[in-house]
């Protein structure tokens, strides 16, 4: 509990000093990409490398890490494995980025939540619910027939099947209906967000099986076991304009207890990420957060990329 009311604390700090100055006029921010790992366990999170397009950085004590980008997009993909290498296609040439697939490690790819691609989606959930809702009103019309004839062991049988099949439909009906509802909630946020009050990055995650070793262009990539790793979570609260939350990687409880194995202690998978990082040096810049005091308000930092 104490963990969650420390993070949510943190994340109203964040907010508040980065809504301060939204006028381009006034301030230009460079772009970040901004994620977080969550241990609802945990008082203090070990460090992790993350690394995208050459550029390395590590989490800090509360999960927060910071990653500066010349532009955003739409498209990301997320791998955490333990461990990847370069190939080289000259001396000193980095040719792209690989890793053993046979090893343990998870793989998303993440689109971004727009106006037009909501509308979409919504489209084809109302599509998907049109027959869906067509069987199940003829199903329920054949129920209240059979209902009505005398007692039988084929009325019965009838009516059992009848029933299975109305259970059914009604389940995925509910499901779609839901899942529309928070898809339209997304998209009346979206049209009244303003750069004053930002709409929170909503991102659409799909885990996916990795084709080939080859780790693509647009991945973060997290060294931290995979297997200590619960779910990816989205922000629920906006940014200013020049971040993008990225989602959340939410670990799982009991990874520091004595009936952990030692290979899956998070404390030593932070240590391994940092070893593993000395040989990465050559070929990612390294970017450090350092901590600015807010004004007015002591003994509260926040993490700056520098």
């Amino acid at each position: 509990m104490r963990q969650k009311i420390k993070f949510i604390l943190l994340l109203l700090i964040l907010t508040s000093t980065t809504n301060l100055n939204t006028d381009p006029q006034k301030i230009n921010h460079p772009k970040m990409l901004k994620g977080c790992i969550v241990s609802n366990q945990l008082s203090t999170v070990p460090h992790f490398k993350v690394y995208y397009q050459g550029i390395q950085t590590i989490s800090n004590d509360d999960g927060f890490f910071t990653i500066p980008v010349e532009k955003t997009t739409e498209n990301y993909s997320l791998l955490i494995c333990k461990d990847f290498k370069p190939t080289f296609n000259a001396i000193n040439t980095v040719k792209n980025l690989t890793f053993n697939t046979k090893k343990s490690h998870k793989f998303f790819v993440l689109k971004k939540a727009t106006i037009p691609f909501l509308e979409e989606k919504i489209d084809g959930l109302e599509k998907e619910n049109k027959p869906l809702s067509m069987r199940l009103k003829l199903i329920k019309k054949q129920f209240s027939k059979q209902s009505q004839k005398p007692e039988s062991k084929k009325r019965d049988v009838i009516l059992e099947t009848l029933g299975s099949r109305k259970q059914k439909f009604e389940k995925n009906i509910q499901k779609i209906n839901k899942k529309t509802a928070r898809l339209k909630e997304k998209l009346r946020e979206l049209k009244v967000s303003t750069p004053e009050n930002p709409a929170p990055n909503f991102w659409f995650i799909e885990e996916k099986k990795v084709q080939n070793s080859n780790i693509p262009d647009d991945c973060v990539i997290v060294c931290l076991n995979p297997k200590t790793v619960a779910k990816l979570e989205n922000w629920n609260f906006g940014l200013a304009s020049n971040f993008v939350a990225f989602p959340k990687i939410i670990l799982k409880n009991n990874l520091e207890t004595r009936n952990v194995k030692r290979k899956q202690s998070i404390t030593r998978s932070s240590l391994k990420s940092e070893l593993y990082s000395f040989e990465k040096k050559v070929f990612h810049e390294i970017k450090k957060e350092s901590y600015k005091p807010v004004e007015g308000k002591t003994n509260v930092k926040i993490a700056l990329v520098r």
